[in-house]
């Protein structure tokens, strides 16, 4: 299994997030679309995730990364961004799109208008296989996967292993700032409560 320098505590935070509160949610496009994800399972079928629903491999996003349905998501900070991120990969400030602060306690789930803003902004619809990373052990793509997951995105994914893996592997990276072409976004449905826990709970 690979853990990131310094950041092997949070995998079983992470772990926890994709693999309790996100099974279940819509995970993919079926095989009838043209599916861009029926060998996400290659090389994490066998790592001992009770569900890889949520992940996808260096090999895979590094055989994707030119599809028109493939949105990567970097979340690390602008400086880390601009010595270096996946090409194509569009950088977004997790803090200020994945979460809000509400009634003065800061950390909430933000508004449904405000998070479809932001995935208009990057180009994103709602049909986008969108894949995020992070260079904090994926702390950051599990926050944007459960926000998503919320409000109702049916494709989103972590890169397993984040940054880290992705530069160990010595796999092409880019210096180049993408400035994507905005799209149309709107949340269809009601936000999935089950994946809230109440003050009660």
């Amino acid at each position: 299994m690979y853990l990131p320098t310094k950041k092997w505590l949070i995998r079983p935070l992470v772990a926890l997030l994709l693999n309790g509160a996100l099974v279940g949610t819509a995970a993919c496009s079926s095989d009838d679309d043209g599916d861009l994800v029926a060998d996400v399972a290659s090389g994490l079928d066998d790592r001992g995730y009770a569900s890889i629903d949520r992940l996808v491999t260096t090999d895979w996003l590094a055989d994707h990364l030119d599809d028109d349905g493939v949105l990567v998501v970097d979340l690390r900070n602008e400086e880390d961004y601009a010595a270096g991120h996946i090409p194509g990969a569009v950088r977004v400030t997790p803090g200020a799109t994945f979460q809000a602060e509400v009634d003065g306690v800061p950390g909430m789930l933000p508004p449904a208008d405000a998070v479809a803003a932001s995935l208009a902004a990057i180009g994103a619809t709602p049909e986008t296989t969108i894949v995020f990373y992070d260079g904090i052990g994926s702390l950051w793509a599990s926050r944007a996967i459960w926000v998503l997951a919320v409000y109702g995105h049916e494709d989103t994914r972590a890169l397993d292993g984040a940054w880290g893996l992705w530069e160990s592997e010595g796999l092409e990276v880019s210096t180049d700032a993408v400035t994507p072409a905005s799209a149309t976004y709107a949340f269809s449905g009601a936000p999935n409560s089950k994946l809230i826990a109440s003050w009660d709970e």
